[in-house]
């Protein structure tokens, strides 16, 4: 995570993503790997990036997580 702006915390994280970034927790469970989630305008929650009827509710471990914005070069590959 060599983003200059990591790690984010969680009201910095869902800023950018009410802003348009897709940010991601690095601290989620080992074997799902990290998350990455967007924000639903329409229904104002977060959701997983690609599966968008996912609702991501980070429970405090997440919240606690360092945050990131994904960068675009990584999100279009």
């Amino acid at each position: 995570m060599s983003n200059p702006g990591y790690p984010l915390t969680w009201p910095e994280a869902l800023r950018a993503a009410k802003d348009g970034a897709v940010i991601e927790c690095s601290a989620c469970n080992p074997e799902c790997g990290n998350i990455r989630a967007i924000y639903d305008d329409a229904r104002h929650v977060l959701v997983d990036w690609i599966w968008t009827d996912w609702v991501l509710t980070p429970d405090a471990t997440d919240i606690a997580a360092p945050w990131r914005i994904v960068p675009q070069e990584e999100v279009q590959s």
